[in-house]
């Protein structure tokens, strides 16, 4: 596990926050794994310098696992259970990257309840 400071400094440098809706996943043959997301900004909270806009396309990789799974902590990966992302969820994150081929900044994500909000996720204090 990495410090709660590195967790933190990643939201805080991260080129983008933004809430997506996923249109497509493609999921790695065994689990744990990457799973490759695809989807549009449905808000944008920081663009730092870019022009991100709602509606644009976003790609990006997950760390999934199955649900229920054991997974030993390894280098600070913060593991999503697999079976809440699909076609029609939405998620917050911090990007890093050049829009739409974006990297999720340590793992900065949340899995959002409905539709996209105001922001769950904040830049100065852990969720």
């Amino acid at each position: 596990m990495l410090s709660s400071e590195a967790y933190l400094q990643a939201r805080q440098k991260a080129r983008y926050h933004v809430q997506v809706q996923i249109e497509r996943v493609g999921f790695p043959p065994r689990m744990p794994g990457e799973a490759e997301v695809g989807g549009k900004v449905v808000q944008v909270f920081r663009a730092d310098g870019s022009e991100l806009r709602c509606g644009d396309p976003i790609r990006f990789r997950l760390s999934v696992a199955a649900y229920n799974e054991a997974i030993p902590p390894e280098d600070g990966v913060w593991w999503l259970p697999a079976d809440a992302i699909y076609e029609g969820a939405c998620i917050e994150a911090f990007l890093n990257g050049e829009a739409p081929d974006c990297a999720v900044a340590l793992w900065q994500v949340t899995i959002l309840e409905g539709a996209p909000s105001p922001p769950w996720m904040s830049e100065d204090v852990l969720d």
